[in-house]
């Protein structure tokens, strides 16, 4: 985590937010005791995710942030590292 923190210091997206969150199927293994046993069967993933929410001004940016994470071992092409999405956002309400 802390060379993801570094890129995104170093492209001053010092906005950024990185959030812990709890997968769907942890929740339902906790609530419910059939979905537990279904996790242990199949072998459960990790539990939680890493999100990093952050406003950006352009494709550019995100394309540059991915480029900057390949160096470090960060590919999120590569299987185990999960997902990278990037969302527009219609509205960004900032005092900037």
């Amino acid at each position: 985590m802390r060379r993801i923190v570094s890129i995104l210091i170093e492209m001053e997206l010092c906005d950024a937010a990185i959030l812990d969150g709890e997968v769907a199927e942890e929740t339902a293994a906790l609530a419910i005791p059939l979905f537990s046993s279904l996790r242990d069967l199949f072998g459960g993933e990790t539990a939680w995710r890493k999100i990093i929410v952050t406003p950006v001004k352009d494709l550019q940016t995100v394309q540059k942030f991915l480029q900057l994470c390949r160096p470090e071992g960060i590919d999120f092409r590569r299987e185990g590292v999960r997902v990278g999405m990037a969302l527009p956002c219609a509205v960004h309400v900032s005092h900037e």
